[in-house]
C-alpha cells in the first residue's frame, strides 16, 4: 500500500499512516483474554538458562535445518537494499515505479501468508521446502530480468515464497519445542533469522557496489538455492 501511496502523499504521509495502523493492533492486544498457563519456575542463572536452550537446539537436527533454511533465504531477501538499485540502474523507473515494485513484494507476502495459514499439518514440511526453493529461483530470475512487468511479478512470487517459508518455519519450530524451552529456542531462532537478513543486506549491498546488483543478487540467490536443497534433503530423510 505504501508503494502505491508514496506518489500521492509522500514518504512522510506513508510513515504517518503506518504509525496510525498500529493503533488497531494495540486495541486488539488490549482486548485479548487468553487462558495463560501457570508461570514456569525459573531456576539457575541466565547463562545456564541460555546454555540449556542452546544444548536442546543442538540436539534437534530438524529444528536446526528448519532455521538454517530460513536463515539462508533471509540472507538474500533484502528488497529494501537491492530493489531501489534495480529500479534505477536496471529497470530505469522513477519513484512511482519503485513504489509499485515494493508493492508487488508486499502483495506477494500477503498472499503467501494466507496460503501458509491455511496449510494442513501434514503439508507444512513439503510446502516449506517448495516455497524456499521457489524463493531462490525467483531471486535468480529477478536478477536476470530487465523488464518491469516481469520483475514486479518475480518480486511478488519471491515475497509470497519467503513469507510462506517464514510462517511455516515459525509454526513448526514452536510446535516442536517444549513449553519450558520455547522462549529460549525462539530467541535463537529470531537472532539467526532476522540477523541473517541484516547481514545479507550488508553483503548484497557491498557486492552490488563491487560487481553490480544483478551479479551480486544472482550469486547470492544461487548459493542460497544450493544450501536450501542440501538442508531439504536432510529434512526429508528425518521425516521418513
Amino acid at each position: 500500500m505504501a508503494g502505491i501511496l508514496i506518489a500521492q502523499v509522500g514518504e512522510a504521509g506513508c510513515f504517518g499512516i503506518n504509525a496510525a495502523s498500529f493503533s488497531v493492533v494495540i486495541l486488539v492486544l488490549l482486548r485479548l483474554r487468553l487462558p495463560f498457563p501457570a508461570a514456569l519456575s525459573r531456576r539457575g542463572s541466565l547463562r545456564s538458562s541460555v546454555a540449556a536452550g542452546a544444548d536442546y537446539l543442538r540436539r534437534q537436527p530438524t529444528l536446526l535445518r528448519l532455521i538454517g533454511i530460513l536463515s539462508l533465504c533471509g540472507l538474500v531477501f533484502a528488497p529494501y537494499v537491492i530493489v531501489p538499485v534495480f529500479a534505477r540502474e536496471v529497470l530505469h523507473v522513477d519513484a512511482t515505479g519503485l513504489g509499485l515494485l515494493m508493492a508487488a513484494v508486499g502483495a506477494g507476502a500477503v498472499g503467501g501468508g494466507l496460503v501458509a495459514a491455511g496449510s494442513r499439518a501434514a503439508r507444512r514440511l513439503p510446502l516449506l521446502i517448495g516455497a524456499s526453493l521457489v524463493f531462490g529461483l525467483s531471486q535468480i530470475a529477478f536478477a536476470l530480468s530487465s523488464t518491469f512487468g516481469l520483475s514486479a511479478l518475480l518480486l511478488a512470487v519471491g515475497g509470497a515464497a519467503f513469507v510462506m517459508s517464514q510462517a511455516l518455519t515459525n509454526t513448526m519450530v514452536q510446535l516442536q519445542t517444549p513449553d519450558d524451552l520455547r522462549g529460549r529456542v525462539l530467541g535463537f531462532y529470531t537472532l539467526l533469522t532476522i540477523g541473517a537478513g541484516r547481514f545479507g543486506g550488508l553483503l548484497i549491498g557491498a557486492g552490488a557496489s563491487a560487481w553490480g546488483a544483478p551479479l551480486a543478487l544472482g550469486l547470492g540467490a544461487g548459493l542460497c538455492l544450493l544450501g536450501v536443497a542440501i538442508l531439504a534433503v536432510g529434512l526429508r530423510r528425518n521425516a521418513e
